[in-house]
């Protein structure tokens, strides 16, 4: 039991880390919409920058979405309180898993102000890029408690009614055609004389003529 909680857990994870890493582009739905409060607060709380909180959102924010995957872009600009000159800063939200998000995490690209400017710094926070053959892709790896424990549970009940539906297919079949359910023994009977098993159907007593005669029972 422990190792089919274990395993329904892992298989959660680990088909949350596939679809992020192998989600069809071809049939992703990507929009741009308007940001709100919520995602300056997300934000202001994530950036890696300290604790400045002047930073203003540049355009809509870019949502790509794909059965147990969403994607969210975004880019701000602050001013640097030392130098004055605008900070640029890009970060992409991943949430994934199946079927609710059970996995989050974020990665961020910084600019910083600098003369003359420098270089983007990349900062992983919750997430790491994977490069594949389709371009780049950011994998979560921070758990979200409630959306793994639903997950574990779906996963479990799939993984247990996979061989319990086979089990019971098979002994329907072998019923139909007049074999053991247990063992496939063939030939029907109160009692399997293969394996011994009680309460298959009775043999079906053929009309006797003669008997029938004998003893006058119809």
């Amino acid at each position: 039991m422990v190792w089919y909680v274990a395993g329904s857990f892992v298989g959660a994870i680990a088909l949350a880390v596939g679809i992020a890493l192998f989600s069809a582009e071809s049939i992703m739905l990507v929009r741009l919409q308007a940001t709100d409060d919520a995602d300056q607060t997300w934000w202001n709380a994530g950036v890696p920058t300290g604790a400045r909180v002047d930073w203003e959102f540049r355009g809509r924010r870019r949502q790509t979405t794909f059965p147990g995957l969403e994607i969210i872009d975004y880019k701000a600009i602050a001013y640097s309180p030392e130098t004055g000159q605008p900070e640029t800063a890009t970060a992409t939200r991943v949430d994934a898993g199946w079927p609710f998000p059970c996995l989050t995490g974020s990665s961020w690209y910084l600019m910083p102000a600098s003369s003359p400017p420098g270089s983007p710094i990349a900062v992983e926070s919750t997430a790491f890029r994977v490069e594949t053959d389709s371009g780049p892709r950011v994998v979560p790896w921070w758990p979200r408690p409630w959306g793994l424990l639903f997950d574990a549970v779906v996963m479990g009940v799939l993984v247990g009614a996979g061989p319990a539906v086979w089990f019971l297919a098979r002994r329907i079949e072998r019923l139909v055609r007049g074999k053991c359910p247990a063992c496939g023994y063939p030939g029907v009977g109160t009692r399997c004389s293969e394996c011994g098993r009680v309460g298959r159907r009775p043999d079906a007593v053929p009309d006797d003529p003669v008997r029938s005669m004998l003893t006058g029972e119809p």
